[in-house]
């Protein structure tokens, strides 16, 4: 696991990113992980929707660890919405 700190420092990103850090698999595959918590707000969960779809070149998969279930049922409401949706081309999974 890598933390926020050595994640931006690596891959040149905005020290101002809600990305918690990078989880690496016993194979090898790198996730990076956000944890949202259930009173999130709208403005921080389009952040970090943001975030993904704009480094998901850098960092190919995702985990959103969502802490209840309001912040799940927000989070993949807004991951496909028609006009916008959350699309990597990659693994992103969402836990609650």
């Amino acid at each position: 696991m890598w933390n926020s700190r050595r994640v931006k420092k690596k891959y040149n990103l905005d020290d101002r990113m809600n990305i918690l850090g990078v989880l690496i698999s016993p194979k090898g595959e790198q996730y990076g992980f956000y944890v949202m918590e259930d009173g999130i707000y709208s403005n921080t969960l389009g952040k970090i929707q943001s975030e993904i779809k704009m480094n998901h070149s850098i960092i190919n998969n995702y985990i959103v660890f969502a802490r209840g279930q309001n912040a799940y049922n927000e989070f993949v409401k807004r991951a496909m919405d028609e006009e916008k949706p959350l699309n990597t081309g990659h693994k992103l999974k969402i836990n609650h």
